[in-house]
């Protein structure tokens, strides 16, 4: 089971509640205003997700609203197939510093993807309204990660889905860590992984 951050409004109040998904058809029907999910779900193949979704589909109130982090590694299969046939050695780690080929799959599930997400939020009787689908410290062209906004369908905010592609999202990510400093504690990302955000300094 998978621990992820679940809030429901009270009153102008939001309270966080951890729960398992296994146990989120504990809250009643029609309750839930907000869902969250960041560097989670990311990881969770189609099953899980389909699942999550049509409990959700009961769970959020008529115009509640969702924010999922998932996989876009589904857009790239045949890719990060042929990728698996490299052989590790010095070779690999040459075309990996040239960014001919990624180093990592980042630990995404490869049978999700941002077309694939939408469609079974609509099944479950969801809509997505926002898709950003971005990369995640690895080259701009491939975008392996999706950011999903959707809502119930008949929602005040139901609309056509908007989806942007994004590859410069970790250059913003590193330039806003950068800003923050102005404005915030002095607390900022961990930039040290990728080279995506080291170019920003």
């Amino acid at each position: 089971m998978l621990d992820f951050p679940l809030f429901r409004v009270q009153t102008s109040r939001v309270v966080p509640h951890r729960q398992k998904i296994k146990i989120l058809m504990l809250n009643p029907n029609g309750t839930v205003d907000f869902v969250f999910s960041f560097d989670s779900l990311v990881h969770l193949e189609f099953d899980v997700i389909e699942s999550y979704l049509n409990q959700l589909a009961s769970k959020l109130t008529p115009n509640g609203v969702g924010f999922i982090h998932h996989s876009n590694m589904g857009e790239y299969a045949t890719y990060f197939s042929m990728l698996k046939k490299i052989p590790k050695g010095k070779f690999r780690d040459f075309l990996s510093k040239l960014r001919i080929i990624e180093r990592k799959s980042h630990w995404r599930a490869f049978s999700m993807s941002a077309q694939r997400f939408a469609g079974i939020a609509s099944e479950a009787g969801l809509c997505c309204i926002t898709q950003e689908i971005i990369n995640w410290q690895t080259s701009p062209k491939r975008l392996i990660v999706c950011l999903s906004v959707f809502t119930s369908k008949g929602s005040i905010w139901e609309r056509p889905n908007q989806l942007i592609r994004n590859d410069g999202f970790m250059r913003e990510a590193a330039y806003l860590s950068k800003l923050s400093r102005l404005y915030g504690n002095g607390l900022s990302y961990n930039n040290r992984r990728s080279p995506y955000l080291q170019h920003s300094k």
